[in-house]
């Protein structure tokens, strides 16, 4: 991607392989999260940056235009529209992935169970922490687990 006559090709193999990691730290509730999509976020800006070289092998129908004609820069309101939304989305990223899930298996049994004094089960984050590190159970069984474990403590049981 340094080199500019192989920029395009190098954002589009990138781009494959970001999506691709975007979507198993989604799916696996890893802890980059924000920092691999932010990753695939500046991949998409490289491809629409240069959509002009990328349109003729896009599967769209191209309208038969005539020559491009000089154009004067880019103003200042677009680059006023284009960083405000970069920082918008930015934000919305940061914020959203801050709420986006109750409990996290951690990269580590000292993570997960970090989190565990600022639940609000501290007991059922106990539980989750046990059944990842202690017992080697998968993701889906353990969030099953812990949600019956909040389910019991909730309504008073043991």
């Amino acid at each position: 991607m340094l080199i500019p006559r192989t920029s395009v090709l190098g954002a589009l193999m990138y781009f494959a392989f970001i999506v691709n990691i975007c979507v198993l730290t989604y799916a696996t509730r890893f802890d980059g999260t924000r920092g691999v999509t932010m990753m695939l976020l500046a991949s998409l800006f490289l491809l629409i940056w240069n959509y002009d070289r990328l349109k003729h092998v896009l599967p769209v129908k191209q309208l038969k235009t005539d020559p491009p004609v000089v154009k004067r820069p880019l103003g200042k309101r677009f680059r006023v529209l284009f960083f405000g939304g970069s920082l918008a989305v930015l934000a919305f990223i940061i914020i959203g992935t801050f709420y986006l899930y109750e409990i996290v298996p951690g990269n580590s049994e000292a993570e997960c169970r970090n989190q565990c004094a600022s639940s609000k089960n501290p007991a059922a984050c106990e539980i989750f922490c046990d059944c990842i590190y202690k017992q080697g159970q998968q993701l889906d069984s353990c969030l099953a687990t812990f949600s019956k474990a909040k389910a019991i403590r909730r309504f008073g049981g043991k």
